[in-house]
């Protein structure tokens, strides 16, 4: 057995500042690029968080850990790497401070208590505020979009900036704009309803591989958009009036046209040469008479994935009819599902089948780079689109291929609003409401009201996407209301009325957030959901809010220090921005004026090129909401998880037969 090796704060933290090291630097739209080399001569030049960390060579238990949590959140979000890291390290750095241990024993082992008992706070914060009083701050600054078809210009809109940001900062301005303009237009044109932009965005993920088609030895603007469906694979054999044919019928075969004989174990046994050229010239009929039926059908094009011999060629040229084979299997089955196409996986009693062969309004070459193509076109179908991504070496389109890859799922946490099902048991009351600097929708209908906090406000008759003023304009409007009325009474009987709509459209508006889900959520960038939580995590330390009395926080002066050192991480991601603006003011005195000049009703950003305050939202810095709760959530789990560890133990590889037959054994080496 190995000696045990003790793991300390010191170790955990050291860990992740070498890591924050190597990617701090890169945060933001004037961020750093590193290179990468490996020992065959391979050179990568990369800004992307989680290129690097998984490029890196770790040897430290810990650190692989740290790096594959960063990898199963970066899995789900396909963003946010390098904040993580920080938001741990910082944490961590604060807890150092907080329980530094002096000279003595004593002292040691009650830094050691401390640490335990702020673990401890962390966690119950984790399990009680983060779902309901963090959330529900959030979603008063978030910005709001119906997904319906007449918002549908407004959901463009906010997409465009969504993929802008997530691109920012990783190649150059120019062919970033091109890049998101294609892929806005690929995610939201493949729509024919923009309700189900949920639902065509998940399959262009799952269908990622085959939608995206990579084109080297050019340059990236010009990647396009193109309608129909493209295969990578040219034809063996295209005849000669089919460019000119307005209506293509093609079958799809995953399997040889050669295949005669079913798949059982079977042996043919022949006594002589004759009896053997009648097994091949039983063969040749077959594959003769399958395609002279497909010619009755009128088919113009054969699609496979195997191979097809010489004597299949040659029937379809008798019979006028084209071919495309050695398709990947992905690309048939995505061909089949946009035209509602059966594939044909055996070929032996094609004819007693029922033949559903697809249509395409076109069939013509396309030429891929130096690689040859078939350009399908299909009728009526949004979904039919390929993005065609150019780039100069294979290097740098893999970097827009994987980049391109992670803004759909950073848009994917944009539309999912399955998180809020906690609305149903009175959990969270949802603002959806939309912060533009547009003029407020408001209605006639407004209700006086007591928020928890013991002041005056009042609920607004509003439907989902409208603006919700503030509470002065309400009271504003609700006053001058009160004095144009008639009498007392009629004003009483205004204000009952008002009262019951205002009940009545709250409860649909909340009916349809649970039932419809037809909502995208999102939050201004820059750092601005960083200083939201600086703020609400100073009030709660501070007790200046009733949410405080539930942390017992006079009580359990570890959650006190807890909420402290939550507070002071959050300034790390803004403080980076600030600093990687590399503006002549970017030190620390100016940041912290920055952080005091800021007020707790204001929703700012650092702007990441010149390191100003910034309204980070008209400056088209957007980002999901649900995005930046997991980032905060799965930040401080690593972190009470970490702190849990207290040894790490080195064991060699269990064999199975010396094992209970669990799947607990080690498949590596010694650790």
């Amino acid at each position: 057995m190995q000696k045990a090796i003790p793991v300390t704060l010191k170790d955990a933290l050291e860990i992740c500042q070498t890591m924050e090291g190597l990617l701090q630097r890169s945060l933001g739209p004037n961020g750093l690029h590193t290179m990468l080399t490996s020992p065959t001569g391979n050179v990568v030049i990369t800004g992307d968080g989680y290129t690097l960390l998984t490029s890196l060579h770790l040897s430290h238990p810990l650190a692989r850990w740290i790096v594959g949590r960063i990898s199963g959140h970066h899995g789900v979000t396909g963003d946010n790497s390098k904040s993580l890291i920080l938001i741990v390290t910082e944490i961590l750095r604060q807890l150092q401070k907080a329980v530094t241990p002096r000279d003595s024993a004593a002292e040691e082992c009650s830094a050691k208590q401390d640490l335990i008992q702020i673990n401890y706070a962390l966690e119950t914060i984790l399990s009680e505020t983060f779902p309901g009083i963090v959330r529900t701050n959030l979603l008063k600054s978030c910005i709001c979009v119906n997904l319906v078809e007449g918002e549908r210009e407004r959901v463009l809109s906010i997409c465009s900036k969504m993929v802008k940001t997530a691109l920012s900062g990783k190649f150059n301005k120019r062919s970033t704009e091109h890049v998101a303009s294609l892929t806005v237009d690929l995610v939201c044109g493949s729509s024919d309803d923009i309700g189900f932009l949920r639902n065509d965005l998940d399959s262009l993920i799952v269908d990622y591989d085959v939608t995206f088609i990579e084109v080297t030895n050019q340059p990236v603007v010009k990647s396009t958009l193109i309608d129909g469906v493209v295969l990578t694979r040219s034809f063996s054999f295209q005849t000669e009036d089919l460019d000119s044919l307005t209506k293509v019928t093609f079958v799809i075969f995953n399997c040889s046209l050669d295949k005669w004989i079913p798949e059982v174990q079977s042996t043919l046994l022949a006594r002589n040469s004759d009896v053997m050229a009648e097994i091949f010239q039983y063969g040749m009929v077959h594959t003769r008479t399958l395609i002279d039926y497909l010619k009755r059908s009128n088919v113009r094009l054969v699609l496979s994935s195997e191979a097809l011999s010489d004597v299949s060629l040659s029937h379809c040229r008798a019979a006028d009819i084209s071919v495309v084979h050695m398709i990947p299997e992905g690309e048939l089955k995505r061909l089949a599902q946009l035209t509602k196409t059966h594939i044909i996986y055996d070929t032996t009693n094609i004819a007693a089948q029922t033949l559903k062969p697809g249509c395409a309004s076109f069939c013509r070459r396309f030429l891929l780079g130096k690689q040859g193509g078939v350009h399908l076109g299909i009728i009526e179908n949004a979904a039919a689109k390929q993005l065609v991504l150019c780039a100069p070496t294979q290097g740098i389109c893999r970097q827009w291929f994987i980049a391109v890859y992670n803004t759909l799922k950073t848009l994917r946490m944009w539309l999912d609003t399955s998180w809020l099902t906690d609305i149903e048991e009175g959990k969270v009351e949802v603002n959806t409401s939309v912060n533009e600097k547009a003029p407020p929708k408001l209605t006639d209908s407004c209700e006086s009201y007591q928020n928890q906090d013991g002041v005056d406000s009042t609920l607004c008759d509003f439907s989902i996407g409208d603006d919700i003023p503030c509470v002065d304009q309400l009271n504003h409007l609700y006053l001058e209301s009160s004095d144009s009325s008639a009498t007392e009474t009629n004003s009483f009987k205004r204000k009952q009325e008002n009262r019951q709509r205002a009940r009545t459209n709250k409860q649909e508006n909340e009916q349809t957030v649970r039932t419809n889900n037809q909502v995208a959520l999102c939050l201004p960038g820059g750092g601005c959901a960083e200083f939201l939580l600086y703020k609400l995590f100073q009030n709660l330390r501070k007790n200046n809010s009733t949410d405080s009395d539930s942390l017992n926080i006079v009580k359990n002066p570890s959650m006190k220090t807890a909420l402290h050192i939550l507070s002071e991480s959050a300034l790390c991601i803004p403080r980076t921005l600030f600093k990687n603006s590399f503006s002549r003011g970017s030190h620390g005195s100016s940041f912290i004026q920055m952080v005091s000049s800021l007020k707790d009703a204001e929703s700012l950003g650092v702007h990441g090129k010149s390191g100003r305050l910034c309204d980070s939202a008209e400056c088209g810095v957007l980002e999901p909401l649900l995005g930046r709760l997991m980032l905060w959530n799965d930040a401080v789990q690593t972190v009470v998880e970490l702190l849990r560890i207290d040894t790490i133990i080195g064991i060699k590889t269990i064999k199975a037969h010396q094992g209970n037959g669990s799947d607990d054994s080690d498949s590596g080496d010694d650790v």
